[in-house]
């Protein structure tokens, strides 16, 4: 489950540690952008406690051909998973690899508290 205080993940998706030995963390609409974009970024099944949580990429689109309109549907419903998320504005594929199989985007969401947040997938 998703909360409001969650660790501070680098650009590298890892743990970071500020100069006092503790865990940085997020509060707010911080917390809530992370933790949208770590729900875009999971694997269905790949928690171990929340196995209904994440994307079907193995179904859906590794070794599959590309369907913009199903990966815009199934970041939708990662990000609506969230508990704070309330309504998604925009979804922006900037780019797609299938060499590399990457994607990265950016979704506009609405909070439950009427802030505007960005989650960068």
């Amino acid at each position: 489950m998703h909360t409001d205080y969650t660790p501070k993940l680098n650009e590298d998706w890892d743990l970071q540690i500020g100069a006092d030995g503790n865990l940085k963390m997020l509060t707010g609409i911080e917390a809530t952008s992370q933790n949208i974009a770590n729900e875009c970024r999971c694997f269905k099944g790949g928690l171990f406690y929340y196995q209904d949580h994440g994307i079907a990429w193995f179904r859906d689109q590794l070794g599959q051909a590309f369907q913009r309109a199903l990966l815009v549907n199934r970041l939708r419903d990662a990000a609506l998973n969230v508990i704070d998320a309330d309504r998604l504005r925009n979804i922006v594929i900037e780019s797609y690899d299938v060499q590399e199989r990457t994607v990265k985007g950016r979704m506009e969401i609405l909070t439950k508290e009427g802030e505007n947040a960005v989650a960068h997938i």
